[in-house]
């Protein structure tokens, strides 16, 4: 390693050594908590803690998170200590688990990965067939081939539980399993890690003030059941951050977690160093310029290789984000200047995509089973969880039914299935030309109901037709059903590429987020702008989980931040500070 591990990391590595059970490592942001893991799994790997043929598993939350990492231990592991380690987000393992174990288990060979409007499908059908709770991440695998992110544990649990073989075979090859971000973990994680883990020991990282995701499930017990459970003993790292020299950010940072107010003094020096104030939403993009060039102004005198610094905008809500991004791009008399902001997306949905992949291949081969694909998905992106089965959409759901005549189409139910099934071109020379007849035909459902245009806005039809089509650009034209499925294949491979596996860019330049995304990442700086009456929290949430929210994303940044308040009405975090 380049560099050496500190007293308080070498204590914890000698207790490895000298006993059996399960570790936790608390410590707040930037306290050495992925080093001390690299230096353990370096420890374990070359004093052959494991055999040759094993690994030691680092399981976190993001593909961030695990690019982070990996980048940590790029610079401070060699390269062959690097292939005894495998970082992997919860879903890239468990995918890893399911393709490669579930075909023994009666699962498909091959799975795809559920969007929002084909689970829509999967629900509506499961509820209509009467499908056990437990039983429905199977119905989805084998009847859809494909499974929903909330059906990735339940499967896996699932399989393992049906197979004490397949417990034994991980453990064997994951001796040591270290999890970041422990205190995020929610019911299901746990019951996954207790699990894998059984024959393993764990290596727990937690700070249980940056635990901002009780929504999902994430519990204050979850350490203490760690130690309780796992018979996990428990160590603290230093108060001194590794990853920054800017301890005044840092307390303040702290100050607003802990709802302790320092002196008046130093007080007027969080006030005039990390706050701002503003006018209004018209003023918006005139302050956030503002500190944008006072981030540049302090990048300059950092003299850093970098050519320009990264910054991430954020708000609490996604419609903020975007506003912040439209300031930004908006020249106005006092702040003429512009600049690219990109927005920091979180899951996306390629239910548009995959409709018309398949309504082409239904307009090119006029195969039904793509017929019915393509009333199933168009009914997913039309309608919401709380359709009523009376609901002449809720047809779209037994497309077979409607197709033979079995059910009578009623309202736009009868105008789709008119438009997928009369309108058939006979002249498709190529998946193109499909492409173009599939977009055709949306469109004229797009004249014929207004929701239709609500749930498919014309900007997001015409930007996937364009990609589509520059896609098939260039490519030797075998036939329109070929070209057709060659897309299929590389669409469900960027899907997987993005949303499963560790393929990530990093961020480069300015980006909007919300709050809750910055988790898991670091930026050069951080500007956090709060709106009228912003509570920072969920209805369901305490005075708490708004103080670790912000706390959270103040200490993603490296150098500096601020945070933006509305001068009339400042977030209630802020007040004591004012």
């Amino acid at each position: 390693m380049i560099f050496r591990p500190t007293d308080e990391q070498e204590k914890i590595i000698k207790a490895f050594d000298a006993d059996d059970r399960n570790i936790l490592v608390v410590a707040r942001p930037g306290r050495g908590k992925t080093t001390t893991a690299l230096h353990l799994a370096e420890h374990i790997i070359k004093n052959e803690k494991i055999d040759a043929a094993q690994q030691v598993l680092f399981l976190t939350f993001s593909r961030n998170s695990v690019y982070q990492i990996k980048q940590a231990g790029s610079k401070n592991l060699d390269k062959e200590i690097q292939k005894r380690l495998w970082i992997a987000t919860y879903h890239s393992f468990i995918w890893w688990l399911i393709s490669g174990f579930g075909r023994f288990h009666g699962l498909p060979p091959k799975l795809d990965v559920t969007g929002k409007a084909k689970a829509r499908v999967i629900r509506a059908a499961a509820k209509d067939l009467e499908i056990a709770e437990d039983q429905k991440c199977f119905f989805s695998a084998k009847e859809f081939y494909s499974i929903s992110y909330d059906e990735f544990v339940p499967l896996a649990l699932n399989l393992l539980s049906k197979s004490e073989s397949l417990c034994k075979a991980i453990s064997h090859r994951f001796p040591i399993i270290i999890i970041d971000e422990f205190q995020d973990t929610n019911g299901e994680q746990w019951e996954l890690i207790k699990v894998v883990s059984k024959r393993s020991r764990l290596i727990c990282m937690a700070d249980p003030d940056q635990m901002i995701y009780s929504w999902r499930g994430a519990c204050e017990d979850r350490l203490q059941q760690l130690i309780d459970e796992c018979n996990a003993k428990k160590y603290t790292l230093q108060q001194k951050s590794m990853r920054t020299g800017e301890q005044h950010l840092l307390d303040f940072a702290e100050s607003i977690l802990d709802d302790n107010v320092a002196s008046v003094s130093i007080q007027n020096e969080y006030r005039k160093r990390f706050l701002r104030s503003y006018k209004g939403k018209n003023a918006l993009g005139y302050y956030l310029k503002s500190i944008i060039r006072e981030f540049y102004n302090d990048f300059k005198k950092r003299n850093s290789q970098e050519r320009y610094p990264t910054i991430a905008l954020a708000a609490y809500s996604n419609k903020m984000a975007e506003d912040i991004q439209e300031a930004l791009r908006r020249p106005t008399p006092k702040a003429p200047k512009t600049y690219n902001c990109g927005i920091l997306q979180g899951e996306i949905d390629d239910s548009l995509k995959e409709l018309m992949v398949h309504l082409s291949l239904w307009l090119a081969g006029k195969d039904y089973i793509e017929l019915e694909q393509s009333m199933q998905l168009i009914g997913g992106i039309l309608t919401s969880d709380n359709l009523k089965t009376n609901d002449p959409l809720a047809s779209l759901f037994s497309p077979k039914k409607l197709i033979d005549g079995s059910i009578k189409p009623r309202g736009a139910t009868k105008i789709i299935l008119e438009e997928f099934t009369s309108n058939v071109s006979q002249n498709i020379s190529s998946g193109a030309n499909a492409l173009n007849e599939a977009v055709n035909t949306i469109k004229r459902l797009r004249k014929s109901f207004k929701f239709i245009c609500n749930a498919i806005p014309k900007m997001e039809l015409y930007s996937c037709q364009n990609e589509f089509i520059r896609s098939l650009e260039g490519q030797k034209c075998v036939s329109p059903l070929s070209d057709l499925k060659g897309l299929q294949e590389r669409l469900s491979s960027e899907k997987l590429q993005r949303d499963v596996l560790e393929t990530i860019v990093p961020v480069r330049g300015i980006i909007s987020s919300t709050l809750h995304k910055l988790k898991g990442r670091e930026f050069d700086y951080i500007g956090i702008v709060t709106v009228y009456e912003d509570k920072l929290r969920n209805a369901n949430d305490s005075e708490k989980d708004a103080r670790r929210l912000m706390y959270m994303a103040l200490t993603r940044a490296r150098y500096d931040a601020r945070v933006l308040y509305l001068e009339s009405h400042p977030c209630f975090l802020l007040i004591p500070y004012l």
